[in-house]
This record gives C-alpha cells, sequence and structure tokens, in this order.
C-alpha cells in the first residue's frame, strides 16, 4: 500500500512539474512576443515623436518670417509701394511720367 501511495504522489509531483515547466515557458513565449511588440510600437512613436519635432521647429521659423513680414508691411515704404503698383494712387501734389509708346 505505502508504494502505491509512494507512486501516485510521484506521478502527482511529476505531472506538477510538467504543468509548470509548460506554464512557464508559454508565459515566456507569451511575454516575448509582447515585448517585441511593445519595441516595434516605440520605435513607431519615437518617429512620429521626430516628425512632430520637425514640424514644431518648421512652423517656428514659418512664425518668425510672418512676424517679420508683418513688421515690413505695416511700414510707410510697403504701403506706399503697394498703393502705386495694386491701387494706382499717388499723393495729390505728385506728377506722373508715363513712358510714350514710338510704335504709335
Amino acid at each position: 500500500m505505502r508504494n502505491r501511495k509512494t507512486k501516485r504522489g510521484r506521478r502527482f509531483k511529476m505531472s506538477s512539474i510538467t504543468v509548470l515547466i509548460i506554464l512557464t515557458i508559454a508565459l515566456t513565449v507569451f511575454l516575448g512576443f509582447h515585448i517585441h511588440k511593445i519595441n516595434d510600437t516605440n520605435k513607431q512613436n519615437e518617429l512620429k515623436r521626430q516628425e512632430l519635432l520637425n514640424e514644431i521647429e518648421a512652423e517656428k521659423i514659418r512664425k518668425e518670417g510672418i512676424e517679420a513680414l508683418g513688421e515690413s508691411i505695416m511700414s510707410k515704404p510697403f504701403i506706399e509701394k503697394t498703393a502705386r503698383e495694386k491701387f494706382n494712387l499717388c499723393y495729390p501734389d505728385e506728377i506722373i511720367f508715363k513712358p510714350v509708346d514710338k510704335n504709335k
């Protein structure tokens, strides 16, 4: 009888150890795949982050250009030039000379 109990006990221990080993291997494989997936996601996120940082830098440069243009638009020479070229305006006491076409 004692022999039977020891055989059953050994079988139970062996099957328990086998189950634990299989579970450990399965867990290791499962975690390995997830770690790989997380690393890929991290690489993609880092690429997106770099792209966004580049866009931010480009927008800062663009903003500086717009601010400089805004300052130049408010200057008197720019206003005069625009009025003359686009709207054909002049000062009241100003005389405008236009070239004569010699072909006529």
